[in-house]
């Protein structure tokens, strides 16, 4: 039991970077990542691996950090729910959590374009993939866009951790939001 007590205590602290969203702290939320450059954090939106919404390695991971603090909606973990299960040195979790809508989309609105244009130029793919691929993400923007602050939409959010001499430290992260 101890070890999901240390579990848990690195994911009350992902759970508060993630509610005080303060850039000035993600240095101490990357922390909380393995050193491994094959860590990886995926999105509501992934579906290839180091693309859109798929994010590998230190960087990348600090790049949608920065972006989901910046942009994002306020995501409220349950942490005291999740479902903590420990062989070893490795560790798997999932919880529920809520995206609350928040003032952020429209400051988003840029970025959500420019990966529209990227889904659209996406090399090698067939022109009507790309076209329906970027028109359901755009729509699924605009579709988020209508909930009034401080509502929500239901998640999931899958994690793998790895323990080392630090303590425990995340390797793996994968962010659902069901299917309607």
């Amino acid at each position: 039991m101890p070890e999901e007590i240390e579990v848990r205590a690195v994911l009350n602290a992902l759970k508060d970077a993630y509610h005080e969203r303060n850039l000035a702290k993600l240095d101490h939320a990357m922390d909380l990542f393995d050193e491994d450059e094959q860590i990886e954090m995926i999105g509501i939106g992934a579906y290839q691996r180091n693309g859109l919404e798929w994010f590998v390695g230190h960087d990348r991971i600090r790049e949608i950090i920065a972006g989901d603090w910046e942009y994002w909606g306020n995501v409220e973990m349950d942490v005291n729910g999740a479902q903590i299960h420990v062989h070893g040195e490795i560790a798997w979790v999932s919880m529920t959590a809520i995206l609350l809508q928040s003032n952020a989309f429209e400051k988003a609105l840029p970025q959500y374009r420019e990966q529209m244009e990227t889904l659209l130029n996406e090399a090698g793919a067939d022109p009507k993939i790309a076209m329906l691929n970027a028109a359901f993400y755009g729509m699924g923007r605009l579709r988020d866009s209508i909930k009034p602050v401080g509502e929500g939409w239901p998640m999931v959010i899958t994690l793998v951790l790895i323990k080392r001499k630090q303590g425990w430290k995340f390797h793996t992260l994968h962010w659902s939001v069901p299917a309607e």
